[in-house]
């Protein structure tokens, strides 16, 4: 049962989540996690890749450490760039959002659908609904974010990839020519 107190508290904080998704701002890394823990949630999964000669690249980031984010749910693995979407937010939305954080706005030369039924559950985190896509990038790219690189494709290290990932990853390769 839910005291009145725990039921305006509770009521307030998923407003103040709401209004902050609407307005651009970051919610706290704890705040975060819990709320994501407490639903369903639809993830935009990116995946970035560019020709080198004649194979391909995926850009991949690793994750905080404990120390970087006592939050963090996945310590040092690596994943390709995703968002959660937002409330009322577009696939489009979400895509534009993600290659600015990324990419500083630098638009792939492509975006080709994988898949928007991918449901993976990666413990501590509930089940995700992911809507994956192939981003084809132009050469030469520098992303924004210090802890990524491109990796060769079959230079991948697989068992560093939070678990999803090592499927969503080889997913999107199959649709690149």
């Amino acid at each position: 049962n839910w005291t009145s107190v725990e039921e305006a508290l509770a009521i307030a904080t998923l407003e103040k989540i709401r209004r902050c998704h609407r307005q651009g701002k970051n919610v706290p890394h704890a705040v975060f996690e819990a709320h994501v823990g407490s639903k369903l949630n639809v993830s935009f999964e990116g995946v970035p890749v560019r020709k080198k000669d004649d194979t391909a690249e995926v850009y991949i980031i690793e994750r905080p450490s404990r120390e970087q984010a006592p939050h963090e749910p996945y310590p040092g693995m690596l994943h390709t760039p995703g968002v959660t979407l937002l409330v009322d937010e577009t696939m489009q939305a979400a895509l534009k959002r993600l290659i600015q954080r990324e990419f500083g706005g630098v638009e792939p030369e492509r975006v080709i659908p994988v898949t928007d039924d991918l449901e993976s559950a990666d413990p501590p985190r509930p089940l995700y609904q992911q809507r994956v896509r192939l981003l084809l990038m132009p050469q030469p790219l520098q992303p924004r974010n210090p802890h990524g690189q491109w990796f060769v494709a079959d230079r991948i290290p697989w068992g560093q990839l939070v678990p999803s990932h090592r499927t969503l990853v080889p997913m999107a390769l199959r649709k690149f020519k």
